[in-house]
């Protein structure tokens, strides 16, 4: 007896189920099954793409946030230097003395003197810390006669210096210390009887208004500088900064 002529070929663990009115169905082991093959190479490219954008959106973030970060900490130290400084020129103006200044070589000067980025003012009561020569400890004179300057270098740093006396000596310089950064300019403005406000510290054109007052020509420039140990009404300081702006001072002292 022949056997059935078999089509196709066998597939070898392969189920036949056959159920009333229906043909036979032929069941495959692992048909419907994931397989576990890997990623295709498209997958793959498309997966390192979206990798490198989070990557580069995230260093942008970061980057910003330390540019921000940076900058908010130097704002904050400009504001702490400009608070410093600020309080100690307010009490330089406060302190300001009717009294001429004697350089130690050169002639006398204005209690109250500035111009070209630079100020500077006869004072009295400021704290002054000497070296006793014995002891070599520092002492606090409250009634000590200073000549303060004030001036911006042309790298942009406002100094304080002077003298320790208005009649001094040679060596008896204050040290420049340097108080604050990024200043682009020091300008001045005085208020002065019958006159009003005027640029400068000395009222122009009313130098025959001045009791006591003597010009003394500077020969280098030609511009006359008058000195006299009256003072205006007012005075103010103006600080062109970088960071912070522009800051005015202003100090009544009559």
């Amino acid at each position: 007896m022949k056997r059935p002529r078999r089509w196709g070929r066998t597939l070898r663990g392969a189920r036949v189920s056959a159920g009333r009115g229906r043909p036979g169905l032929v069941e495959v082991p692992g048909q419907g099954q994931p397989r576990d093959a890997g990623l295709s190479l498209l997958e793959l490219v498309i997966a390192m793409a979206l990798f490198a954008l989070v990557a580069v959106t995230g260093a942008q973030a970061l980057s910003g946030m330390l540019r921000l970060r940076d900058d908010l900490v130097g704002r904050a130290d400009a504001s702490a230097d400009a608070e410093r400084a600020l309080a100690l020129l307010r009490a330089d103006m406060t302190s300001v003395v009717p009294v001429l200044f004697y350089q130690p070589q050169g002639g006398p000067r204005s209690a109250l003197r500035g111009g070209g980025n630079r100020l500077e003012m006869s004072t009295a009561g400021r704290p002054d810390l000497r070296r006793d020569r014995e002891t070599g400890m520092r002492i606090l004179s409250q009634e000590a006669m200073l000549r303060v300057t004030w001036h911006v270098t042309p790298d942009g740093r406002l100094v304080r210096g002077g003298w320790r006396t208005l009649s001094p000596a040679a060596g008896a310089e204050l040290p420049d210390v340097p108080m604050m950064a990024d200043v682009r300019g020091l300008t001045l403005r005085s208020y002065w009887p019958e006159v009003g406000w005027q640029r400068g510290l000395q009222p122009n054109g009313q130098v025959a208004r001045l009791p006591g007052g003597e010009a003394d020509e500077d020969r280098a420039g030609g511009a006359v500088d008058i000195v006299s140990d009256t003072l205006p009404l007012a005075f103010e300081v103006t600080i062109e900064t970088e960071r912070l702006g522009r800051i005015v001072l202003l100090e009544t002292l009559q």
